[in-house]
C-alpha cells in the first residue's frame, strides 16, 4: 500500500462498540479500495465520542513529515 500511495499507512481493524475504548480510532475522511484518508485520530475514545469503529492495530509506515506535525501536538489526553 505504501508503494502504491507513496504516503503514510496505518493498519486498521473493525472493532465492536464495546472495544472502541481499547484502540486508537480513526475517523475516515473518505475511502477507496478498502483504504481510508484519515480526518481525525482519537486515542482510546469512549464509544459515545465517535461513530467510527475503525481501530488502529499498531502497524505504521510513516513518512518523515510526520515529525513536523508531532511537534505541534501537546502530550497526553484532555
Amino acid at each position: 500500500m505504501f508503494n502504491r500511495k507513496n504516503n503514510s499507512v496505518i493498519a486498521t481493524v473493525p472493532v465492536k462498540d464495546s472495544e472502541v475504548n481499547q484502540y486508537g480510532i480513526i475517523e475516515p475522511k473518505n475511502s477507496e479500495d478498502n483504504t481510508f484518508a484519515v480526518a481525525k485520530f482519537l486515542e482510546k475514545p469512549k464509544a459515545t465520542e465517535t461513530k467510527s469503529r475503525v481501530g488502529v492495530i499498531g502497524k505504521y509506515i510513516l513518512t518523515p513529515d510526520i515529525f513536523e506535525y508531532l511537534e505541534k501536538v501537546p502530550c497526553g489526553k484532555d
